[in-house]
């Protein structure tokens, strides 16, 4: 089901719940009984969590106690050594 605005010129607006696509241009006010035209507006949009929310959503959960982690933290991967010897002699980074 969505809803669907409507302005009535005496009312004001009014929202009346629909299955999706079948609200017509105008409706029948619930209030006053007159003739509705349906009202366009933006779409409520919402976005999946982002990486930005889950990061600002942990720092707020840790800002009085901070959470513990227990193990170890996982090791970096190598990089694969390159049989030409001149390689050796570069600095690591």
């Amino acid at each position: 089901m969505a809803l669907y605005d409507y302005l009535c010129v005496g009312c004001g607006p009014f929202e009346i719940s629909r299955p999706l696509g079948t609200a017509g241009p105008r409706e029948i006010c619930p209030i006053c009984g007159r003739t509705a035209e349906r009202a366009y507006g933006a779409p409520a949009v919402t976005s999946p969590r982002s990486a930005a929310n889950r990061a600002r959503e942990a720092a707020d959960r840790s800002a009085n106690e901070p959470q513990v982690l227990s193990g170890q933290l996982p090791r970096a991967a190598s990089r694969p050594r390159t049989p030409n010897p001149v390689h050796a002699k570069l600095p690591r980074p």
